[in-house]
């Protein structure tokens, strides 16, 4: 299988099982954007990069960059805060989604250790997996009989990242400073 269509796997593995567990998820138009997903907790929104963890030795290992080819070859280019909130990690082994804050990472790669590790290991220096689980962070499926409408307020008004804010005043502002915005309502 090709990365691409690996990539696109992964991808609706983590949607899915983001919305599984109560989160809103809305994917952005086109390829341009560093992340691959926005996921809203209802009180934050996450810009997710979604990555495919390859099994080595007791440990989900993904990358920390992304890579292009060009003329002058093979390009890396690491993600930053400014770009992404936290990497969506999905394992085929283990099937399970890690969610992994960037703040959390380094640079190169990260393994989140499943198995027990060697005796002889530096036990201080494992990310164990279990503390990464969408479970560990946003806790079981609570909000039930979720519905979603379709509202039109301002912008300045609107809940969502000032990130986003602020690229829907530049590009997507519409007569009288407003824009579409879905709001996620529970039912009684």
């Amino acid at each position: 299988m090709n990365t691409s269509r690996k990539g696109d796997e992964t991808e609706s593995i983590v949607l899915s099982r983001l919305m599984g567990i109560g989160l809103s998820v809305s994917v952005p138009f086109g390829d341009s954007d560093r992340y691959d997903l926005v996921a809203d907790d209802g009180g934050s929104l996450h810009r997710v990069q979604c990555k495919t963890g390859s099994w080595i030795n007791g440990t989900v290992r993904f990358n920390l960059y992304t890579s292009t080819v060009g003329v002058d070859g093979r390009v890396d280019s690491e993600y930053t805060t400014d770009e992404i909130d936290a990497y969506a990690v999905y394992s085929r082994k283990t099937d399970h989604v890690y969610w992994v804050p960037i703040r959390d990472t380094g640079s190169g790669e990260m393994r989140l250790r499943v198995d027990q590790p060697h005796p002889n290991a530096p036990i201080s220096k494992i990310n164990w997996a279990s503390d990464y689980r969408l479970s560990s962070t946003f806790g079981r499926k609570s909000q039930r009989g979720r519905i979603r409408i379709a509202s039109t307020i301002p912008i300045e008004q609107s809940n969502r990242h000032p990130l986003i804010r602020a690229r829907e005043r530049s590009e997507c502002e519409g007569p009288g400073g407003v824009v579409a915005h879905h709001t996620t309502l529970s039912r009684s």
